[in-house]
């Protein structure tokens, strides 16, 4: 339970209901969460949860509708600034954190890129692809690591790496569900990466997929498991252990990695994840090698 801002009486329960939504007991997201301080957890699970509501909007068939909720929460984050927030994620972002100065701008990344997926929009190079992972993913990694590490001000290498992981977690979910995305006309690919691999954009939703496309996925695989393990050794030493929520995280990604390659081999149309105890074994490792 946390307190409204201002000396008011009431207070703010996020509800159970949008928590198991949000974070369902045994999912990724929840093990990472087990590592978090219990004084921002509340926080977190705030900022996970308008990021949901967001991605939920913006992968609305309902256009008319969604664009009436993104003009909602573009409205609701000026209310957040104000004081005055509506919605239980935001009425807790403003218990955690009162004063949100420059994170303002960050949340409203989230809005963005929610309207990017709306409209989807296309990715004409890897440069307007990573900017897009900054924002969808990104944002929410970099701000959960400023608020970890608070009271203490993040450094600049740090807030880096930590908005990489988030960019590469992102990616790794994209990547999971390519073929579902690329069939709703949601293309999580640059144009340049398909035009350099001679793949036409209706190749990513065909079952099976061609061996080009086969190729392009596993590629971007190994690509992306490199890159986290460059982004996690990036995080100051020092920082390290109040970040460990987002290194458990990305260690659970990385290990989703492998599952993806027996997805590309076999060529099977599902959605890859973790087996419970495969999720329990590698966020406790990826807890332990924190130093």
């Amino acid at each position: 339970m946390v307190s409204l801002p201002g000396g008011q009486s009431a207070t703010v329960r996020l509800d159970a209901a949008l928590v198991n939504q949000t974070v369902p007991p045994g999912s990724m997201r929840y093990h990472a969460l087990l590592y978090a301080p219990q004084d921002k957890r509340d926080l977190l699970v705030a900022l996970h949860l308008l990021d949901d509501e967001l991605a939920t909007t913006g992968r609305s068939a309902h256009h008319d509708v969604a664009h009436t909720r993104l003009k909602w929460w573009h409205d609701e984050l000026e209310r957040l600034n104000q004081g005055k927030p509506a919605h239980p994620a935001t009425r807790a972002l403003a218990v955690g954190q009162p004063t949100l100065g420059a994170e303002l701008a960050k949340l409203k990344g989230l809005v963005e890129a929610a309207a990017i997926d709306l409209a989807r929009v296309t990715f004409a190079d890897d440069s307007e692809l990573a900017s897009y992972f900054d924002r969808a993913g990104g944002v929410l990694a970099e701000l959960a690591a400023r608020w970890l590490l608070a009271p203490a001000v993040v450094s600049p290498e740090t807030a880096r790496a930590a908005t990489t992981l988030g960019s590469l977690i992102r990616r790794v979910d994209a990547l999971r569900s390519l073929r579902s995305n690329a069939l709703a006309g949601r293309l999580q690919v640059s144009l340049a990466s398909l035009d350099a691999a001679s793949i036409d954009v209706g190749d990513l939703g065909k079952t099976p997929w061609p061996p080009a496309v086969q190729s392009l996925l596993e590629a971007m695989r190994t690509s992306l498991l490199d890159e986290f393990r460059a982004a996690s050794a990036a995080i100051a030493p020092a920082d390290r252990a109040a970040l460990r929520p987002l290194l458990v995280s990305a260690g659970l990604h990385a290990r989703l990695l492998q599952r993806i390659a027996d997805q590309i081999k076999a060529d099977k149309p599902v959605w890859p994840e973790l087996g419970p105890f495969e999720k329990l074994i590698t966020s406790w490792r990826a807890a332990r090698s924190v130093r």
